[in-house]
Formats: structure tokens, C-alpha cells, sequence
């Protein structure tokens, strides 16, 4: 059977195609085994250079992948190709693609490995991994029934019947801010800052949830959402520069902020969000 219970699995980091403003390109991660696997996250999977390392179960990596390779993100609405190749890697001591270009962006958009509850992790752990994806029949699901999903306030792997569950990501979602500034040690902030520089990301987190459920109810397109959700990143950018100062936020965010706008790929965004392509949310 393919896969190795210790085994090298490695995250990539290569410049996306689309050079963006400010600083240069933000970078697209993809995953590989030293057994042979290969993880494309969304994108490409050859060239770039090695972020990470460790060692791990590469079946348990393979069944989080999913058929796919995407780990049951869906591109741009609950995370992006860095929170795709962080659930793969996760059996590797937990290790994430963060020197990746534009990480720090993703991660305060999406958190560390995406938005909403990640159902397959418990599954995969408990053994499911040795079927190395043969359970891909048990719920294949469009983009139409994921997209009904978010507008009914579920993204596709949330449980449903849990009416706090909103406040509790929420409450994650500060939480991983704090975890930001207090692992940085270049960063200085008082609660009356770190208070402002939540109250800039939370209006982007509403905004962002709204936009979520009026695409998964049909009140907008694909690329009304992919504006709609450049726009209020980029504001939220400018919002938290000038609540915790210019030097706070480089140090956090490694960039200006000017390119924040672009971290959604609009070629991925195009084809995941594309009539009748097939989504595998777990």
C-alpha cells in the first residue's frame, strides 16, 4: 500500500503567476512526500523552493488531501492554498507554510487552516487514512450545494444545529490575532492598540461572512465576491496600519499592505467557482 507512517513531507513555497503591487508576488505552497506524493493545493506543483519539513504519516496526509489535493478548502471563501497545504502537513508536528510570501494576509483572512470546523482531521486520525482516498464516493458535493451551505451561514464542513458557533470563530479568529502579535517579538502593543487593530480585522471578518452567504444564496457572482472581498481586505490593511502604526504592521504582515487586494488568485477563483465544478468539502 502506498504511503509511509514516517516519512519527509515537505512544503513549497513558488511566486504566483500574477505579479502584484508593492512588493512583488505573493507565493502559492503546494505539498510533497519522500514516498512519492504530491499535493498541488489549488496550483502548481513543480519548482519554487522548500519552507518546510518534517516527519509524518503520509497517508494520514493523503487522506486529509482529499481527492482533490485541496484538504476540503474552498478557494477563496474558506481559505486559500496556504491553509490547504497547512491541513496536509499537519501530521508532520503540525508544521505550517508561514515564511511563504503573503502568509501573514492569508492567515489573518482565513486563520491557519481555514474557515469553519475541519471535519476529516478526526477521521483521517483514527485510521481512515489507510483507504488513501477510496471513501471519495461517500459525499461528492458541486459548488452549487457547497455555496447553499454558506448561505445558510454553514461552510460545508460545519456541523449544523450549533447557533454559537459564529461567536465561537469569532472568538478563534481573535484569538490567532493575539497569537500573532504576542509570537512576534518586534512587536510592541498595548490592549488600547491590539483592541483597534480587532476592531479593523473584525469588520473585514463580517464583511467577508456576508459576502460568503450572498454567494451561496446567488445574490452576487463569483466575481462580485472575489471584488467585494479585495476591497474589504485592502481596507482592513489601511484600517489596522494606522490603529497599531507602520512599523507594527511590517513587522506582522512582512509587506504594506498594498497588495493585500491580490490574494485571492483570479485564475483559481475562476475555475474552483466555475458551473458545475465539483467541490469535496470534509
Amino acid at each position: 500500500m502506498p504511503g509511509s507512517e514516517r516519512i519527509e513531507l515537505r512544503g513549497w513555497a513558488i511566486p504566483m503567476q500574477r505579479p502584484v503591487r508593492g512588493y512583488g508576488a505573493f507565493d502559492h505552497t503546494y505539498v510533497t512526500s519522500d514516498c512519492g506524493f504530491v499535493w498541488r493545493c489549488f496550483g502548481r506543483w513543480q519548482g519554487g523552493g522548500e519552507i518546510c519539513r518534517d516527519l509524518g504519516d503520509s497517508r494520514i496526509a493523503h487522506c486529509l488531501a482529499g481527492p482533490d489535493a485541496t484538504a476540503g478548502i474552498v478557494y477563496g471563501v474558506t481559505g486559500v492554498c496556504h491553509q490547504a497545504a497547512n491541513r496536509i502537513l499537519h501530521p508532520a508536528n503540525r508544521i505550517t507554510v508561514s515564511s511563504a510570501r503573503g502568509y501573514a494576509v492569508s492567515r489573518v483572512a482565513f486563520g491557519p487552516y481555514g474557515d469553519g470546523p475541519w471535519g476529516r482531521l478526526a477521521s483521517c486520525c483514527r485510521g481512515e487514512a489507510a483507504l488513501l482516498g477510496e471513501g471519495r464516493a461517500r459525499s461528492g458535493t458541486s459548488v452549487a450545494g457547497a455555496d447553499a451551505a454558506l448561505a445558510s451561514g454553514h461552510p460545508p464542513s460545519r456541523s449544523r444545529g450549533e447557533p454559537h458557533v459564529v461567536e465561537t470563530e469569532m472568538s478563534e479568529r481573535i484569538r490567532d490575532l493575539r497569537d500573532m502579535v504576542r509570537s512576534n517579538s518586534a512587536v510592541a502593543m498595548d490592549d488600547a492598540r491590539f483592541q483597534a487593530f480587532v476592531d479593523a480585522q473584525s469588520a473585514f471578518w463580517r464583511r467577508k461572512d456576508a459576502l460568503a452567504r450572498e454567494l451561496g444564496a446567488g445574490a452576487i457572482t463569483p466575481e462580485d465576491y472575489r471584488e467585494g472581498f479585495g476591497r474589504a481586505l485592502a481596507e482592513s490593511m489601511t484600517a489596522s496600519k494606522a490603529a497599531i502604526g507602520g512599523s507594527a504592521f511590517y513587522a506582522i504582515f512582512g509587506e504594506s499592505g498594498d497588495a493585500a487586494a491580490e490574494l485571492i488568485d483570479p485564475d483559481i477563483f475562476e475555475e474552483v467557482h466555475r458551473p458545475h465544478h465539483a467541490l469535496r468539502p470534509f
